[in-house]
């Protein structure tokens, strides 16, 4: 088997900060999500208390929903701060 080539340490370094840099924008995006998420159901219920009689089919489904659209949400959230960072490079 032949030698793994070196690969500069400064490299390494590099790699190494874009994997933490990764990682703080996955755990941002996750608290973004979450929030989001438990925003649109208190929204749900303060607006429409009949939810809390609904069957559990039904919650899901509304569940469901809420976790579709905060995803959508945090995506395109994500996608203009992207945006707006190369707008100002």
């Amino acid at each position: 088997m032949p030698d793994s080539p070196e690969i500069p340490e400064s490299d390494l370094w590099e790699l190494d900060a874009a994997f933490n840099a990764m990682q703080d924008e996955v755990a941002l995006n996750q608290q973004v999500f979450e929030a989001t998420e438990k925003a649109l159901g208190e929204i749900a219920l303060r607006f429409y208390p009949g939810i809390s009689n609904w069957e559990p089919e039904q919650l899901s489904r509304l569940a469901d929903r809420i976790s579709r659209a905060a995803h959508t949400y945090c995506i395109d959230l994500c996608n203009l701060d992207i945006a707006s960072n190369r707008a100002k490079e």
